[in-house]
């Protein structure tokens, strides 16, 4: 499907902090595909936190509800270090409603197509660079 597309992770080191083990995995398959390294993939809030211990993540994708524990405070350590990131959720837009923080975000709904994840993350690496 990609093998012969660019490649515009290339270089780049992902963390994916999703509950759901097919979908994480699913993510990081696409984000490999398009040329990404997952450095880590953490399956709870506490894996979450352990993963943000190391600084040197280009970019995460985070779920925004863990076995019923919200990532906001994941987020924040995220955004406290620079480091972009995308929501992912079943739910993303309609949370919007809900936690008025999403409504600036970078969001994409699950299931996620390769595509909109290619954009979603490309739109936050860019505005980094700015």
């Amino acid at each position: 499907m990609y093998g012969h597309e660019p490649r515009p992770f290339a270089g780049y080191k992902f963390l994916i902090i999703d509950d759901e083990m097919m979908q994480a995995w699913r993510v990081g398959d696409m984000l490999s595909m398009l040329g990404g390294t997952v450095g880590k993939i953490a399956f709870d809030y506490d894996q979450g936190v352990a993963a943000l211990a190391d600084a040197s993540w280009d970019c995460a994708v985070v779920s925004i509800n863990l076995n019923g524990k919200l990532t906001f405070p994941l987020v924040t350590i995220l955004e406290q270090a620079k480091i972009p990131f995308i929501y992912c959720s079943a739910d993303a837009d309609v949370l919007v409603d809900v936690y008025p923080e999403l409504v600036s975000k970078v969001r994409v709904n699950k299931p996620v197509t390769i595509n909109k994840l290619r954009d979603a993350v490309l739109l936050v690496l860019k505005a980094r660079k700015l």
